[in-house]
């Protein structure tokens, strides 16, 4: 355990960079961190506070409410918002399951490779499908404010962003971070029990609701991505699109075949590697997956990167 978790009995506590929680049987609070809790950033000990704290948490209090009256995207039962001395706090019901970021290193190679599956059909089959049905003509969270996530704002720290409207409702509802750690997995069923950590999440083009689930959190913050971000952000209107052309390739495949140019250019889709991954995918495509090992892999890569700077499995909680 590091200083900034502490159990007592049934009750865990546990602070990140300027959040604190509170884990005990029945409940999971999530309130902002008091000035005495929040930590620092182990390379120049400076307060690790990301942008938009007060906002963002009323945010996670909005769209709880939102996706649970417009989706069947499983998200934690929210039983309280309370406000005292400016400090916001989420009461929640708890969540019998755990985080797949902690749950995966417990699992037998054959659970793992169930809980891969199953965590790719959901994001594909229920997740994306259902928030891209949520459609706005307007940029921004639902209180009408702008924020990105922290990929972006670390390669530009306005303090503020400009909401913008667009001619079509383009703008769909976006998590922001669906990050591995921030589905929780019911232990039993291995299935995804809820989606966690709505702080980011918004009406924004539909570019950045980034493939965690894929490329992993390393390559969502990698500087060419998160300046085509902010230059969407910036005049997204003059990228609507009138009409997609050269339909000659079409046709019914796994949803992995269709490469985000938009993310990462032409140069990228011919590379080897991944060429050859998609011909044993077209092959072979209910055995040749792996999916197992690409969520091992995302969760080693999304460990070291929280390790060098200052977060933890539990940070998108």
């Amino acid at each position: 355990m590091t200083d900034y978790m502490q159990r007592d009995g049934d009750t865990l506590r546990y602070n990140t960079a300027d959040r604190y929680y509170t884990f005990t049987p029945d409940l999971f609070i999530k309130r902002q961190a008091k000035a005495h809790e929040v930590r620092y950033r182990q390379w120049d000990g400076k307060v690790a506070e990301h942008a938009f704290n007060r906002q963002r948490i009323e945010n996670e209090r909005d769209a709880i409410t939102f996706i649970s009256k417009n989706t069947s995207i499983p998200v934690p039962r929210l039983l309280e918002w309370s406000d005292e001395d400016g400090v916001g706090c989420l009461t929640f019901e708890a969540l019998k399951g755990e985080t797949l970021g902690t749950l995966y290193w417990d699992l037998d190679p054959e659970g793992r490779e169930r809980v891969g599956k199953n965590l790719m059909t959901f994001v594909t089959e229920v997740l994306l499908p259902e928030l891209r049905r949520l459609r706005s003509k307007t940029l921004g969270q639902l209180s009408g404010i702008v924020f990105p996530p922290p990929r972006v704002t670390s390669y530009d720290k306005r303090p503020e962003w400009q909401s913008r409207t667009s001619s079509t409702d383009r703008y769909v509802y976006c998590h922001n971070d669906l990050d591995l750690h921030n589905f929780m997995i019911d232990k039993e069923t291995l299935k995804v029990e809820a989606v966690i950590d709505w702080e980011y999440s918004g009406f924004f083009p539909p570019e950045m609701e980034f493939p965690f689930w894929t490329e992993g959190k390393e390559a969502s913050w990698e500087e060419g991505h998160c300046r085509e971000m902010i230059a969407l952000l910036d005049a997204p209107e003059s990228l609507d699109i009138e009409a997609v052309i050269d339909w000659e390739y079409s046709g019914f495949f796994p949803p992995e075949l269709e490469f985000p140019f938009d993310s990462y250019g032409m140069d990228a889709s011919l590379e080897e590697d991944h060429c050859r991954k998609m011909i044993a995918l077209l092959e072979a495509p209910a055995a040749t997956l792996e999916r197992t090992s690409k969520v091992e892999a995302l969760l080693l890569v999304d460990f070291l990167f929280g390790w060098l700077f200052g977060a933890t499995v539990t940070d998108g909680m």
